[in-house]
C-alpha cells in the first residue's frame, strides 16, 4: 500500500515574530489596554504599542502583518465582533494565571486542518482536497507510537514528509501508526525524501513545531539540532489533547461556501469565535503547568530543606501553580540563606516577606550582603515570575501597579526587581534589574490608571542565580 503523497499544506501563517513565546505577555498587556474599542481605533492604537515593544522598530507594513497575521490569525489574542475588537477567552485567562505553557497547550489543542488561520481561498482548497486533520493529535500518536518501539526522536524532514505534507494523513487515509511505519520503512531502506528544507516547504511545519515547543509537549534538539522528542513529562495533557481532538470538536468549514463573498465572511466570525474560546471553558486549571511546576518546587524544596528559611510557615504549597507566591518564596529563601552565609544568622532575619494586601510595593525587605559595611543598608525587592518552555531571548518585560512604580521611585538604587522564569520541566533562571524606573536602555508605558508596563533589552538585566 502507497502511504505517501506529497502535498504542500500550508495549514499555518508565518510567525512574523519570531520570539513571540517570550514577548507574549507584553502582546496580551497591550491589546488589553485597548479592548473593546472601534475595530479601526484600535488598528491604529495597537499599531504604535507594537512598533514600541518589538525593539528596533518595524516598517508599517510588517507591524500590520505582526498585528493581523501573529496576533490575530494565529495567537487570537484579540479578534473581532461586528464593529469591534475583543480579547479572547485564552487571552484572558492568561492574564489571570500568567501560564504561558497553559496559553500554548489550549492553543495548539484548537488548531486543524482546513480552518480560519488561513485565508478562506486555502482552506476551500483544503476542502477540495478532502483534508481534515488535527496536525497536534497525529504528530502526538505518532511519537508515542515510536516510543513503544524504542525510537526517541525525529527529524523535522520526517515530520514533515510523513505527517504534515502527506495527503493520505491530511485526509484521514492512513493512522499515525500507519505513517511512522512507512517512515521507518524508508529509513531501513536508506530512501531519499524528495522535500525541500527551504522556508516555503518547511514553514507550516517549522511553526507547528514552534506552537508545541512552547506548549512544552516536545522538545526541539538534542543530538542534532532538527531532532524533535516528545516531552514524557507532560503525559496527562498530551493524553488529553489526543482525547480532544475528534471529529465532534472539530469546526465544520466544509458547511460554507468559501467562493461566496458574504459566507466568506460569516466563515471568518463564527472561526474567529471558536478558535477564541478556550477547549474547556470555565475551567481555568485546564492545561495548566501544575505538574512541571510541582517538579521545579521539589527541587527549590530539596535545596532549602537543611536551611532555616524551609522552617518558614508562609512556604507555599508545592505544586501550587500561583508561579508568584512561589516565586516570592524562592527568592525570600535565597536572600535569608546568602545573608545568613554572608553576614550570620541575626542579619538573615531581616529578611522578611511583605503582605501583599499592606500595599508597600514590593514582596521581600532584605539587606545587602556586604559585611564591610559599617551600616547595614536595606533593599526592596519586587518578584516577578513566569512560566514558559523557552528560554528569554535579548528582552525581558514585566509590569509595575501603582504602588510599585511609587515605590521603585522613592527607593531608586535600593529597589529591585527579580524576574524568575520557570522554564519547562526541570530548569530556572532568575534575572535581577536594579532601580527598574531609571535604568538605561528601559521603554515604560503606562497601562490604564494603575499600572505601568517596562521592556528592557538583556544589558540592564544581571543574571542572579539558576538552579
Amino acid at each position: 500500500m502507497r502511504r505517501v503523497q506529497y502535498f504542500r499544506c500550508a495549514f499555518i501563517v508565518r510567525g512574523r515574530e519570531q520570539n513571540f513565546d517570550n514577548r507574549l505577555r507584553d502582546f496580551v498587556l497591550a491589546v488589553n489596554d485597548l479592548v473593546p474599542s472601534e475595530i479601526e481605533e484600535f488598528k491604529n492604537k495597537i499599531n504604535k504599542k507594537l512598533i514600541n515593544i518589538v525593539f528596533g522598530g518595524r516598517v508599517f507594513k510588517a507591524i500590520n502583518n505582526l498585528r493581523t497575521e501573529t496576533l490575530g490569525r494565529l495567537l487570537c489574542i484579540y479578534y473581532y465582533t461586528e464593529t469591534t475588537a475583543v480579547l479572547s477567552e485564552r487571552a484572558r485567562r492568561f492574564l489571570e494565571t500568567g501560564d504561558q505553557m497553559q496559553f500554548f497547550k489550549d492553543l495548539v489543542c484548537k488548531i486543524q486542518v482546513p480552518s480560519g488561520i488561513t485565508t478562506p481561498s486555502t482552506a476551500a482548497e483544503f476542502v477540495k482536497n478532502k483534508i481534515k486533520f488535527w496536525p497536534t493529535s497525529f504528530l502526538l500518536q505518532s511519537l508515542l507510537y515510536l516510543r513503544k518501539k524504542r525510537i526517541d526522536s525525529v527529524f523535522k524532514k520526517e515530520i514533515n514528509y510523513f505527517f504534515f505534507s502527506n495527503l493520505f494523513a491530511l485526509s484521514g487515509k492512513i493512522s499515525p501508526k500507519q505513517a511512522c511505519e512507512k517512515m521507518l520503512e524508508c529509513r531501513r531502506r536508506r530512501v531519499e525524501l524528495r522535500i525541500s528544507s527551504n522556508s516555503r516547504d518547511a514553514q507550516h511545519c517549522n511553526e507547528m513545531l514552534n506552537l508545541m515547543r512552547f506548549a512544552n509537549l516536545i522538545k526541539i534538539g538534542g543530538a542534532r539540532r532538527n531532532e524533535v522528542s516528545l516531552n514524557v513529562e507532560e503525559n496527562r495533557d498530551i493524553n488529553k489533547i489526543i482525547t480532544y481532538q475528534n471529529d465532534k470538536r472539530r469546526f465544520p468549514v466544509e458547511r460554507y461556501s468559501l467562493n461566496n463573498k458574504q459566507d466568506r465572511k460569516r466563515f471568518a466570525d463564527d472561526w474567529n469565535r471558536f478558535y477564541a474560546q478556550n477547549c474547556f471553558p470555565g475551567n481555568k486549571n485546564a492545561f495548566s503547568s501544575k505538574n512541571a511546576f510541582s517538579s521545579r518546587m521539589k527541587k527549590i524544596k530539596s535545596t532549602f530543606a537543611a536551611g532555616e528559611a524551609s522552617d518558614d510557615d508562609s512556604s507555599c504549597e508545592i505544586g501550587e501553580i500561583q508561579s508568584g507566591k512561589a516565586g516570592e518564596q524562592h527568592i525570600w529563601e535565597k536572600e535569608v540563606n546568602l545573608i545568613l552565609s554572608v553576614l550570620g544568622r541575626q542579619d538573615s532575619r531581616r529578611v522578611k516577606k511583605v503582605a501583599p494586601e499592606k500595599g508597600f510595593g514590593f514582596d521581600v525587605q532584605s539587606v545587602l550582603g556586604d559585611n564591610s559595611r559599617k551600616k547595614l543598608e536595606y533593599i526592596f525587592i519586587e518578584v516577578k515570575s513566569s512560566q514558559q518552555a523557552t528560554r528569554p531571548k535579548g528582552q525581558h518585560s514585566f509590569s509595575l501597579t501603582r504602588n510599585e512604580y511609587l515605590a521603585a521611585r522613592q527607593y531608586r538604587a535600593n529597589y529591585f526587581v527579580y524576574k524568575i522564569y520557570y522554564i519547562g520541566n526541570d530548569d530556572i533562571e532568575i534575572y535581577k534589574l536594579q532601580n527598574p524606573v531609571f535604568a538605561s536602555n528601559r521603554k515604560m508605558s503606562k497601562l490604564g490608571k494603575e499600572s505601568y508596563h517596562i521592556s528592557f533589552t538583556a544589558e540592564p538585566m544581571q543574571r542572579y542565580d539558576s538552579i
